[in-house]
């Protein structure tokens, strides 16, 4: 046996590495065509999922913004009837002062007149009583006075 190889040989053993090579680079592309569409379709699961959580961040924020505005319309509104209890309530005070006012007004009328009327009345009694009493001194002096009667015989 000679231990040179022929040109077939080499020509032969040579194209067996090639089609190993070709195999190889075969089963390696075909490894990264799969590992690429993995990746893909990862990546746009992604994406939706991205596109999905800035949906719904949208969407959470117009709702806080909804639910601000509904805030201070129910804040706005809530004052309002705040005002408007403060503003009855301060008419009902002035209403009551001026009621206060008056039934003190006619109170101390209506007592200057019982007093005029007491005292009225005692002057009145006064001068009645006096009267009285000078017509009783009167009478007793016209009796006191008068010339005393003749008895008869």
């Amino acid at each position: 046996m000679s231990e040179f190889v022929s040109r077939d040989e080499l020509k032969l053993h040579q194209d067996l590495l090639e089609q190993k090579a070709e195999t190889r680079a075969a089963n390696l592309q075909g490894r990264m065509d799969t590992l690429e569409q993995r990746l893909d379709g990862r990546l746009d699961v992604l994406g939706t999922k991205l596109d999905s959580l800035a949906g719904q961040v949208a969407n959470m924020a117009s709702e806080q913004s909804e639910f601000r505005r509904e805030i201070r319309g129910e804040l706005r509104s809530e004052l309002g009837g705040v005002n408007e209890a403060i503003a009855a309530l301060r008419r009902e005070n002035r209403e009551e002062s001026r009621s206060t006012r008056t039934t003190l007004v006619v109170t101390a009328i209506t007592s200057l007149l019982a007093v005029f009327g007491v005292l009225y009345t005692a002057q009145s009694t006064t001068v009645a009583a006096l009267g009285n009493q000078l017509s009783a001194l009167q009478a007793g002096l016209s009796i006191v006075n008068s010339p005393a009667a003749v008895p008869r015989r």
